[in-house]
């Protein structure tokens, strides 16, 4: 029976939005200048409805497409952290919501921004740099995360390890751990993240069966494996379209993960004219537990860390 998710979370609970059939969500692409370039995305878009879905495009259109993916520069995984000031200035957005971005850079909260590639594995990225770097950036972090850790059930222990491994060994390796979001071991902390995810709500498929009929999957178990998904799959031997995209991470994740991992998540939700806050959490979990900061803007999430964790306000 275990862990009881708040009320509110409950209500809140919902299915992941499907993949975008767009080459921004691909893994070999991602425009550095912002979370969505509109011209581009509406370029991008213009030219699949002209292609009839039931047709294969040309091989020389193709051909095309993928030399300028292959040529694109993709952002970091996860980028050094930057002000919310120079966001704002990115993005522009609502009065209400710049207004609110602005008291989040001061006290008490004096919270910074680190950048996360939307490659559509950003909510998983975003909650392992939350945890490693919070811990290695903190005084004190790093123990205490380790100690958290240790206290997890069994069922967590890929998860757990590939935590760890971003950390590496001592406290001169968790200093790189920055490093370590941006090379192998990070897709393979995501990995571990969406098994650690799916593996739970299927153990507790009756409180999340839900979640595969409102997102339109025939089964729960069905849902979970999209989800679980790194890579696109094989259809008759033919490799998926450009614009493959692995599934978003959202709501039912966030819970799932709150609760295999005892994590609080907050949500800075920047989508509407002003910000919304919602907090995802367990109801058993001691004032200790970790508390991960995210930034949603549309479909994408951004982490939130306190500025002084690298010693420092910055800018």
């Amino acid at each position: 029976k275990g862990q009881k998710a708040l009320a509110f979370v409950a209500t809140m609970l919902c299915p992941s939005p499907p993949p975008l059939r767009t080459m921004e969500n691909s893994p070999l692409f991602s425009p550095s200048s912002a979370d969505d370039d509109a011209a581009m995305q509406a370029a991008l878009l213009a030219s699949l409805a002209e292609q009839p879905s039931d047709e294969p495009a040309p091989a020389a259109a193709l051909e095309g497409q993928a030399s300028l993916l292959a040529a694109a520069t993709p952002p970091p995984a996860v980028s050094t952290p930057s002000t919310l000031e120079a966001f704002i200035a990115e993005v522009a957005p609502a009065a209400a919501a710049a207004a609110g971005l602005r008291a989040l850079a001061l006290a008490p909260r004096h919270l910074t921004l680190v950048k996360v590639r939307g490659d559509g594995h950003c909510f998983f990225r975003a909650l392992a740099a939350g945890l490693v770097l919070g811990a290695a950036w903190a005084h004190g972090g790093l123990a205490a995360l380790e100690a958290h850790l240790d206290s997890l059930p069994a069922e967590s222990a890929p998860a757990i390890a590939a935590l760890r491994a971003l950390l590496g060994r001592s406290s001169a390796e968790a200093a790189q751990a920055l490093d370590a979001l941006n090379d192998g071991r990070s897709d393979a902390a995501v990995a571990a993240l969406r098994g650690c995810a799916t593996a739970h709500m299927l153990r507790s498929a009756a409180r999340f069966a839900h979640v595969a009929a409102a997102d339109g999957s025939p089964s729960l178990e069905a849902y979970c494996a999209r989800m679980a998904q790194m890579e696109p799959g094989q259809d008759g031997g033919k490799p998926a379209p450009l614009w493959w995209s692995p599934a978003y991470g959202g709501q039912p994740e966030m819970v799932a993960l709150s609760e295999a991992l005892g994590l609080r998540v907050e949500v800075i939700d920047m989508s509407a004219a002003e910000l919304q806050t919602h907090e995802v959490s367990c109801a058993e979990l001691p004032a200790t537990a970790p508390r991960i900061t995210l930034l949603r803007r549309g479909l994408h999430f951004h982490l939130l860390l306190p500025a002084a964790a690298e010693g420092e306000l910055v800018g």
